[in-house]
């Protein structure tokens, strides 16, 4: 047996409140074996993780239990495994990356350090993984920093890191998140191949059942921090004996038929006009958006789907002016129908972003985030502001009980929702949607699309959904525009596109989304 949790716990006792986090864990994870981890935003799935590997984000912590990594007890002493003999990719890759080095640098001396090389033998090796995960070493990647790169990016990087340290256990925590459909296959095959060669256990912690479904030979299923069913995956799927897991494998059902036929009077909010933006980095110009011509009608839901480094989240930032176009106009209708140029950050567009802990402020807490917005517009008494605050913290389906937390006491999940509140605590006109969804499992993500169709029926708001998940667009949207190395290659209803793709890397795209299930 390479891994042991025998009657795990974990609580905490911050501020003298006793919360507990995992409760009475068993746990085994068999040399070359790999074990899904499922269960729904805020089960304990990355706390376990992080238990693991005896890195907890959060003081005041107990642990009860017994851990043994190849038969030798490790409770109390398990930091001397991390990064040899058990490797870890988290949710967030920036917060695992140095801000203030390139790739490059940071990579190799992971390398020399790990296997005692000189730094040329060190970057010949970097090489080689990047290249393993499809990064292509002609674009600078390693004389890049981790800010210069998309977050589909950052994350092959850190799979190459965890993997070139040849573990004998690779945690992978929401791996394929910042993932399209192509990738996720090849860099899951790579895990699998690497894990047939090298005899590496996985644990992979996923919202995406039918990911574990195809990868995994044992699932857990996790609920409020226990582990309710831990069985063969085949078997687990087929007949769940737990209620909750039947309800979690019943929830794979929720991608219905949308309405592609959805009338719309098409009145234009916002219009994209020959749109370039480019980067210079390492004196090369790098294209990120090329010649972008793109309408957002009123009261629909445009998505944006495309492969990691394709410009999706180039594109958001552009249109709420956090970065500006080389060339090109956007222009906005307002509510007396008026068009303006739209130039600088204005309360009509609001948005939510992959990194949910990122735009979180750490020293306030979830209550003082949902206020902000409020305050700084104005225009409502206390009263007022709470009234508005619980709608929607009740629309985006939290516990109020989470409202005197910090960001980090939250799942990446759950603050993934509280950041999609606080966006429509301004009551903007457009709502831009970065990968909403991400850190949701499968029953929460549900929740969030039928929030967002709601919105769509019960508001005047209109939504641009940027993701990497073809199946949640396809469920979703109203129209859809792929996005391929910057430029918009096709552009039509989700329907047509799904059954007659004009391009081959959206034929690819939704092949691999659909056929590998």
């Amino acid at each position: 047996m390479l891994l042991s949790l025998q009657n795990v716990s974990l609580k905490s006792y911050h501020r003298n409140i006793e919360t507990t986090f995992l409760d009475s864990i068993n746990l085994d994870v068999e040399s070359g074996e790999a074990v899904g981890l499922i269960g729904e935003t805020g089960s304990g799935k990355t706390m376990l993780a992080w238990t693991i590997l005896d890195q907890l984000p959060i003081s005041d912590c107990v642990i009860s239990g017994r851990i043994f990594f190849k038969n030798k007890e490790m409770t109390y002493s398990r930091s001397e495994l991390k990064g040899r003999d058990i490797s870890m990719v988290f949710q967030n890759p920036m917060q695992s990356l140095n801000p203030i080095q390139t790739i490059g640098k940071q990579f190799s001396f992971i390398l020399m350090r790990r296997f005692n090389i000189i730094k040329e033998e060190a970057l010949s090796k970097v090489k080689q993984w990047l290249s393993r995960v499809y990064l292509d070493i002609g674009e600078d990647i390693l004389k890049r920093y981790p800010h210069q790169l998309s977050g589909g990016q950052m994350q092959r990087i850190m799979i190459a890191i965890a993997m070139s340290v040849k573990p004998k256990l690779l945690i992978a925590d929401e791996v394929t998140t910042a993932l399209d459909a192509n990738l996720r296959k090849e860099i899951l095959d790579l895990i699998n191949e690497l894990r047939t060669e090298e005899k590496v256990s996985t644990l992979l912690i996923s919202h995406d059942l039918l990911l574990i479904k195809k990868y995994c030979d044992k699932t857990a299923v996790m609920k409020a921090g226990r582990i309710v069913e831990f069985s063969e995956t085949e078997l687990l799927f087929k007949k769940p004996k737990d209620s909750y897991s039947q309800s979690l494998i019943r929830s794979l059902d929720f991608i219905k038929s949308n309405n592609f036929n959805k009338e719309s009077e098409k009145q234009t909010l916002c219009s994209i006009n020959n749109l370039f933006k480019s980067y210079i980095s390492q004196g090369r110009k790098h294209n990120a958006l090329i010649n972008i011509n793109l309408d957002i009608y009123k009261n629909e839901i445009l998505g944006i789907v495309g492969e990691s480094g394709s410009g999706k989240s180039t594109l958001a930032k552009t249109l709420l002016q956090i970065i500006h176009q080389d060339k090109g106009e956007i222009t906005l209708r307002i509510e007396d129908g008026s068009v303006i140029s739209h130039h600088k950050p204005s309360k009509l567009l609001s948005a939510v972003f992959q990194d949910s802990l990122g735009s979180l402020n750490p020293r306030m807490t979830i209550f003082e985030i949902l206020m902000e917005p409020m305050v700084v517009l104005g225009g409502l008494d206390l009263t007022s502001r709470t009234k508005k605050l619980n709608d929607c913290i009740d629309r985006v389906g939290l516990s109020t009980d989470l409202l005197n937390r910090y960001p980090h006491m939250l799942s990446g999940g759950q603050r993934q929702r509280v950041s999609i509140a606080r966006a429509l605590m301004q009551d903007p006109s457009l709502l831009i949607l970065d990968e909403p969804t991400s850190s949701l499992d499968i029953k929460s993500q549900e929740t969030i699309l039928d929030l967002l169709q709601s919105l769509i029926k019960d508001t005047k708001l209109t939504i641009l959904l940027i993701s990497h998940d073809i199946r949640i667009v396809m469920e979703t949207v109203d129209r859809l525009a792929v996005l391929y190395k910057g430029e918009i290659i096709e552009e039509e209803d989700p329907h047509t596109i799904y059954n007659t793709p004009k391009q081959p890397y959206t034929k690819s795209l939704i092949g691999a989304e659909y056929n590998n299930s």
